[in-house]
């Protein structure tokens, strides 16, 4: 049942958003709502239909919104200008002189 929401509903919708909103947002929610998906359908599942987690699932769901979340934050902090964390900054090289003739 879920799957057939995830797939009838959900992705006909994100669709329609991207060609609607604005270039940014519509990037960013691209990138965000698929990833959020499969976190959201688990979370129905144990809130509305009463499905347990099992440990590894429970482990899982924890990583994956931590990625997400990591994801989010790393995205904004380079839309900020800042460097990621280990990033070597180069030199461009001088772009050369065309031979005069």
């Amino acid at each position: 049942m879920l799957g057939a929401l995830n797939i009838g509903l959900f992705f006909p919708l994100l669709f329609v958003a991207a060609e609607r909103l604005p270039g940014g947002v519509a990037a960013a929610a691209s990138g965000l709502l698929p990833a959020l998906s499969p976190l959201v359908a688990a979370a129905i599942g144990v809130g509305i239909l009463g499905e347990t987690f099992t440990p590894a699932q429970a482990a899982g769901f924890a990583l994956a919104m931590a990625a997400v979340i990591g994801g989010q934050v790393w995205a904004t902090r380079l839309a900020r200008g800042a460097r990621p964390t280990g990033a070597v900054e180069r030199e461009t090289p001088a772009p050369e002189a065309a031979p005069v003739a």
